[in-house]
């Protein structure tokens, strides 16, 4: 029995019952043929009457729900809106600010070039579907003399989930690339003069600590290579292949 006809059939047992103890509390005379109709009659009445009341509270109840349902999705949705657009001006101005910051520290800190010496060199290995646009430009810098170029695996980092089918290690191991683990090179005494990242995307792809703008306050030079807009030409992708802080 559904949810509904359990509560008509209790709704009219209630209301039956009520009747037939208000008639019961009179003395009555041996029911004729046609008092047993008439009462059939008033069962049926009081029947009909109640399921009508029924339906007519069971729609009330599902319109005013319905309506309170929508207010409150409109109001959540005004108000997360309303919250976005709060955090969304100071957020862009503490990355303005920070990158502002780094771009300061980079002028006062910058790796000095002597003539005569090599320029050293980093390329910073994040993400193996990235390898084709970095290709010749290391293999370039490979064999040149005036470079010591250094390939870097920076393991401990955000990537997006399932856009490789192997890891990073995997990757460079299978190209027989000599690399070494970001962790156990020493930067700071290697002091590159440029180093070269795989994605502009810093909140994306890299820990705080390994941010663009970190490394740009140590006085490297970054490179970054767009990985072109075939690949995904959307107004977004646009903007953060082209137009934001690393590229420009």
């Amino acid at each position: 029995m559904s949810i509904k006809s359990t509560i008509k059939q209790k709704m009219v047992n209630v209301v039956r019952a009520a009747v037939r103890e208000e008639m019961q509390s009179f003395p009555t005379p041996d029911l004729s043929a046609d008092d047993a109709r008439i009462i059939s009659k008033l069962d049926k009445s009081v029947e009909r009457w109640t399921w009508e009341r029924y339906k007519d509270i069971n729609h009330q109840l599902e319109y005013r729900t319905w309506g309170r349902h929508k207010i409150f999705v409109r109001s959540l949705k005004q108000w997360t809106i309303e919250r976005y657009n709060r955090t969304k001006n100071p957020l862009s101005y503490v990355f303005k600010l920070q990158n502002e910051i780094s771009h300061v520290l980079y002028q006062l800190n910058r790796v000095p070039y002597r003539e005569g010496e090599k320029i050293r060199i980093v390329f910073l290995f994040q993400i193996p579907y990235h390898w084709p646009v970095w290709e010749n430009f290391y293999q370039a810098c490979l064999s040149d003399d005036r470079m010591d170029v250094r390939l870097l695996l920076l393991d401990k980092a955000k990537t997006e989930d399932g856009q490789a089918e192997y890891s990073a290690e995997e990757f460079l191991n299978a190209c027989n690339l000599n690399y070494s683990p970001f962790e156990d090179f020493d930067l700071a005494s290697f002091n590159p003069h440029v180093m070269v990242i795989q994605s502009p995307s810093d909140n994306a792809y890299r820990l705080k600590a390994h941010w663009s703008s970190a490394w740009k306050a140590k006085g490297y030079r970054l490179v970054y290579i767009p990985n072109g807009i075939e690949a995904s030409d959307t107004k977004k992708a646009r903007s953060r292949n082209f137009e934001q802080h690393v590229p420009e």
